[in-house]
């Protein structure tokens, strides 16, 4: 038998002894191998032990089939099992297809992440647009009046932009222990998890500046271009 102990410090050649439902075991460490997890992510890995027994005792085979060529390997499975066990179906199924399902939750919800997150930028694009839009034309002869008096394009796209930079700026505050609160609750449910640094957050934030700046820059630009003597006549 071979067995894979976690938390005992056992040697090869030793006796040993287990019960388990089918009833009281004993046996020698034939060799150890390193921990593994056979589970979700979600379940930290555990002592695991593996027997020798005769064939009759097996519920499960394992076949290794090349990945290039598994058809014709099942083909040739089906005709030896249909001529030694006629009267059973072979039911059968792939082992990387049985690990995909442990992780299937997981990679869903990171898909709803990933639509929702989508959702809500392109939604909070629209808005900055639009409030771009209505601070470009409230500030119409403003923005005239700097032109005349020789102010540069980018000066007056810096005084259309400061003001979404600060809310941003200050958004970006807010959701960093909103994230990261939500993020090590989310992560304290995996036996396997990673750390979120700070970095995280600084890139978040940067990205969420570049987004938004990156949004209102054809109003803030449009509106800085304009003719002077447009914006003074404006009402």
């Amino acid at each position: 038998m071979f067995m894979l102990m976690k938390y005992c410090r056992l040697k090869i050649g030793k006796q040993v002894q287990w019960w388990s439902r089918a009833g009281e075991y004993s046996g020698t460490i034939t060799g150890i191998i390193k921990d593994m997890n056979l589970y979700s992510f979600h379940r930290d890995a555990y002592p695991i032990i593996s027997l020798v027994t005769p064939i009759e005792q097996h519920d499960y085979l394992s076949i290794r089939l090349d990945a290039n060529r598994y058809g014709e390997a099942l083909m040739a499975i089906q005709s030896v099992w249909k001529r030694l066990i006629p009267d059973y179906p072979m039911d059968y199924f792939f082992l990387d297809a049985s690990f995909e399902a442990l992780h299937r939750a997981d990679r869903r919800l990171g898909e709803i992440f990933q639509i929702f997150s989508l959702t809500a930028v392109v939604v909070a694009c629209l808005g900055l647009f639009g409030l771009a839009a209505y601070t470009a034309e409230q500030k119409t002869k403003e923005i005239g009046i700097r032109k005349v008096l020789g102010a540069s394009v980018f000066k007056i796209y810096l005084l259309l932009s400061r003001d979404f930079f600060k809310w941003v700026t200050a958004a970006n505050i807010v959701a960093w222990p909103v994230a990261y609160y939500g993020m090590q609750k989310w992560l304290q449910s995996f036996a396997f998890r990673t750390r979120i640094g700070w970095e995280v957050s600084l890139l978040s934030a940067i990205m969420a500046l570049t987004i938004s700046l990156f949004t209102i820059s054809f109003l803030s630009i449009k509106a800085a271009r304009a003719n002077p003597v447009d914006s003074l006549r404006y009402e």
